[in-house]
């Protein structure tokens, strides 16, 4: 879904700005960073708007140049009030030995502007050291700039050490790339915690009524039957009003989208089916996925990315606990670093996760879809924890407790005694 460029009416200001938009020199085209350039430019005809488009069309309306020597680069950066950047790392260091703290537009690989996600986390990674301003849609960026304009400010640091963080930065890509978890480097700092209760839907119903007791938790159910139960069926919701009109769902669907009609179902169903493919599942585990499959993860996770990031903004949950009848999606998710996944099985008997009905296929296919998820969770090093039903029956608080550790959830995890509101929807194939 591909944004339209948005321009906010002509400032006042008279005094010219030098500003600089580089997209760099991947061959996927970044349209979106080009386009805004020329609204700016076309907006703002005192601005000198400088664009180095790449493999990207033209601009109309700013200066325009497809590729530049490296000391022209530098020398724009150099005489440039602001500096607007994909996130690639040379150009962010380039950017940082200029004396910029340059506001970054990552390339979205769900917009086929990239072949994986490593410019989204990247540009994370380096916000969160304050060596960029990183931000995630052309409005924004729109807001940025024009504030920095309002302001008569730029995006220059006046820090003589930019050069030594910007290439500091830059050595730490081969560890943002890597695809493969470690247990002490499983998703970026500060990425939603999504705690997914894998199990059979009936035997999840009493665990998260618990569950919904905990302080920080918020409940979202069965989310990879959010969008067909949903958008298509409209389900009713816990809360006893239907999808369309929850206002907590019309709330996370505006911010997430901009409205549940702009998401594309077929499309998520479709993606969803090529991920949790057997052979598609084998190739998850390598450590560098070949490229279709990771973009076709890029493209599945980045719908429940922008839902989880809205309940979080909308709720200010620490824990957002979703359930599904096997671990493919969770492992599925566990591939995008800016969400941070725990799995908890539910199990029939101590240490074997339920074999639902829910699964489509045969016995076996449920079985081996079951094991296979849950083995290639393990692989990926996402956080796990199993419980059984017996032991929960026999103390709630002490197995939810113990689950909480061994999960390392956030520390206002402690079950209180007031229920909390909550919004999963009802599967209307379900008694």
């Amino acid at each position: 879904m591909n944004e339209a460029p948005v321009h906010g009416q002509p400032d006042n200001a008279s005094t010219p700005r030098s500003i600089s938009v580089l997209v760099g020199t991947d061959h996927h085209e970044f349209s979106r960073l080009v386009d805004w350039a020329d609204g700016w430019a076309t907006e703002h005809p005192q601005d000198k708007v400088t664009v180095q488009f790449g493999h990207s069309r033209a601009p109309a309306s700013a200066e325009g140049h497809s590729f530049m020597s490296p000391a022209a680069l530098a020398e724009l950066m150099a005489t440039s009030d602001i500096v607007v950047a994909h996130g690639g790392p040379a150009t962010i260091s380039g950017a940082r030995a200029a004396g910029h703290v340059p506001l970054v537009l990552p390339r979205d690989p769900a917009l086929g502007e990239h072949v994986d996600d490593h410019q989204q986390r990247f540009a994370s990674w380096s916000a969160q050291r304050s060596l960029v301003t990183k931000v995630v849609s052309v409005p924004e960026l729109q807001e940025r700039v024009s504030a920095l304009a309002g302001e008569g400010s730029g995006t220059k640091s006046g820090n003589l050490d930019g050069a030594r963080q910007g290439d500091d930065a830059a050595s730490h890509l081969p560890l943002l790339l890597a695809k493969a978890r470690t247990a002490t480097n499983r998703a970026t700092p500060g990425a939603p915690v999504v705690l997914y209760v894998s199990g059979a839907s009936a035997a999840t119903s009493s665990y998260l009524s618990a569950l919904s007791r905990a302080e920080g938790a918020v409940m979202l159910g069965d989310i990879g039957q959010l969008w067909e139960q949903g958008i298509v069926k409209n389900a009713g919701c816990a809360c006893g009003a239907p999808f369309s009109s929850c206002q907590f769902w019309l709330r996370v669907g505006k911010e997430a989208f901009g409205g549940w009609d702009d998401v594309d179902v077929r499309s998520i169903k479709r993606l969803g089916e090529s991920v949790r493919s057997a052979g598609k599942l084998m190739l998850g585990v390598l450590p560098f996925e070949p490229p279709l499959l990771r973009r076709q993860l890029a493209e599945h996770s980045s719908y429940y990315l922008a839902l989880f990031r809205a309940v979080q903004d909308i709720t200010g949950g620490k824990v957002l606990v979703c359930c599904g009848a096997d671990p493919v999606l969770a492992f599925a998710l566990s591939h995008n670093r800016e969400i941070d996944v725990r799995i908890l099985y539910l199990a029939g008997r101590p240490g074997r996760p339920v074999i639902s009905d829910d699964v489509p296929g045969s016995l076996a296919a449920r079985w081996l879809s079951s094991r296979m998820g849950a083995q290639f969770l393990r692989m990926r090093h996402v956080p796990r924890a199993v419980i059984g039903r017996k032991r929960y029956l026999n103390d709630p608080l002490k197995a939810l407790h113990s689950v909480g550790r061994k999960l390392e959830l956030p520390d206002s995890w402690p079950v209180q005694g007031a229920p909390q509101e909550f919004h999963p929807l009802l599967r209307e194939d379900l008694p």
